[in-house]
């Protein structure tokens, strides 16, 4: 790594300490994973990914402690992977994944990023399970793609993670 490109990476590093910081003195959770951010959005608490600063998001599909998002999925849908030695923290705990990966969970709910997603824009709230096996990210329908029918119960959606 260059030096420059050294310097750029402790400026960043330095930046999302200062994030994190500036909230600490009325952070409502301060036991979250080094993985996650905690900060002050507007008037609004909201968890974010670290480095990287995206929103986070749960799906109402997953049960408690269980992932349901496959590898096909998770390409779409990011998790917020845990590393082996992550010990649970306040309400954040750590899944086992069906892959073999370790992944952050929220009162339960595994938590993933979106693969459209920047930071303070999301664009993965209410989204509903599979959308993205039948139209792009703006729904256009997919060319030669035959949609689900619509009809019986709603497909679970994912939201934005709030504390």
């Amino acid at each position: 790594m260059t030096s420059k490109a050294k310097l750029i990476a402790r400026s960043m590093l330095l930046a999302g300490f200062a994030f994190v910081l500036c909230a600490a003195g009325t952070d409502p959770n301060p036991n979250h994973p080094g993985e996650v951010a905690l900060g002050k959005d507007g008037d609004t608490w909201v968890y974010k990914s670290f480095p990287a600063f995206l929103p986070l998001y749960i799906f109402e599909g997953d049960g408690n402690g269980t992932s349901n998002c496959d590898a096909v999925c998770a390409a779409v849908w990011p998790i917020i992977r845990a590393p082996d030695t992550a010990r649970p923290t306040g309400d954040w705990i750590v899944v086992q994944r069906a892959d073999g990966r370790k992944q952050w969970a929220y009162k339960g709910k595994p938590v993933y990023t979106f693969y459209y997603d920047r930071p303070y824009e999301p664009k993965g709230a209410g989204r509903v399970a599979g959308w993205w096996l039948e139209e792009d990210f703006d729904g256009t329908p997919l060319p030669g793609v035959k949609p689900k029918p619509k009809s019986g119960a709603p497909r679970p959606a994912w939201r934005l993670l709030e504390p």
